[in-house]
């Protein structure tokens, strides 16, 4: 049985647990948060090993895996997947499975079947009145979780197959003009903020990618004139303009720690206040980042570049969301034979 000792240490209270894994070997693993987690973390692990003990050599189990409750599940798959998933991607996750911890009880894995979960599904849309959208990320998220314990054989179906969701409405894509973005700016009485508004206008980095949990000075090749931007699991090097350049060789001769030390969930609101002394309806964060693709696209810039730039997974995503705007210059291209004919 693993043994759990608390400690303080430079990061703040710590909780160190002992174990022995299979093959008896000592290990320890260290978790910073409440007693009541390293409890969690410390009991899913004594179910994984007793699982893998009840399997003979071919990998079939000798008889019925034990009761694997679904929250102790819910922490270690939380820690399995710490290291190789974003942090935001993280802060997700968890936020969903306390949705679903709170609505239901805490029960075995075994027992949540597709009628519990279509019981989900109706509440958090028509209880509590969440869009579609949301819907779909939270069941896709608990979808992924259930896969990883068909992988530990922890249940043998994935009780989110056959889940008919809402359909989700295209949403327009909103960017901003050029107007709006010299409002935004003049509304801005804060340099650092003026700074990171005007990167992510230069860039098309996503919110996270400019922010110290993923971006720092070692991003950052002064000489080389470009930036390592990180997010949703994958990477990518966008050139610097001289506007950005500037701005990053100015902050770091200033001996800031890091480029941006903003808060991640203060800077949305921040960024809210500064749209609304502009008075600018109906933006985001976000929409910076859509701006830097439109800008683009309106100079001519073909769409592969664009979506390499963005960090978009393939080129279709890029036209999908930019598809107003390449039909329009479609439309201006096939113009221009107006004068041949």
């Amino acid at each position: 049985m693993a043994s759990i000792k608390k400690r303080i240490t430079s990061k703040g209270e710590a909780y160190v647990i002992t174990y022995y894994d299979l093959s008896g070997r000592r290990r320890s693993k260290t978790i910073y948060g409440t007693r009541g987690e390293a409890e969690a973390w410390a009991a899913a692990l004594e179910n994984r090993k007793q699982l893998r003990r009840l399997k003979n050599a071919d990998g079939h189990y000798i008889n019925q895996p034990v009761r694997v409750m679904v929250k102790a599940a819910m922490d270690d798959y939380l820690y399995s997947v710490s290291s190789n998933k974003a942090a935001r991607t993280l802060e997700i996750e968890k936020r969903v499975f306390t949705l679903f911890q709170n609505f239901q009880d805490d029960i075995p894995l075994s027992e949540i079947n597709l009628k519990l979960m279509e019981a989900y599904v109706a509440e958090r849309l028509n209880f509590y009145g969440i869009s579609p959208t949301t819907i779909a990320l939270e069941i896709r998220t608990l979808k992924s979780f259930f896969n990883h314990q068909i992988k530990y054989g922890l249940i043998e179906k994935n009780p989110t197959a056959g889940i008919k969701l809402p359909k989700v409405q295209k949403k327009t894509i909103r960017f901003l003009n050029q107007d709006e973005v010299e409002a935004l700016l003049e509304a801005v009485d804060d340099p650092d903020y003026h700074d990171l508004f005007v990167t992510y206008l230069n860039t098309g980095a996503r919110r996270i990618e400019l922010l110290e949990i993923s971006f720092t000075w070692k991003d950052v090749d002064i000489k080389g004139k470009r930036i390592h931007l990180s997010g949703k699991g994958s990477s990518r090097y966008v050139p610097m303009n001289n506007v950005v350049l500037g701005i990053l060789t100015r902050r770091k001769k200033s001996g800031i720690r890091v480029p941006f030390p903003m808060d991640y969930h203060y800077l949305y609101k921040k960024f809210k206040q500064y749209a609304e002394t502009a008075e600018i309806e109906n933006v985001t964060l976000h929409d910076l980042r859509k701006t830097f693709g439109s800008m683009l696209i309106g100079k001519g810039v073909d769409i592969y570049r664009v979506s390499k730039l963005l960090g978009h997974s393939s080129v279709t995503v890029t036209e999908s969301h930019y598809v107003d705007i390449l039909d329009r210059d479609l439309a201006d291209t096939v113009k221009k034979l107006d004068s041949l004919f």
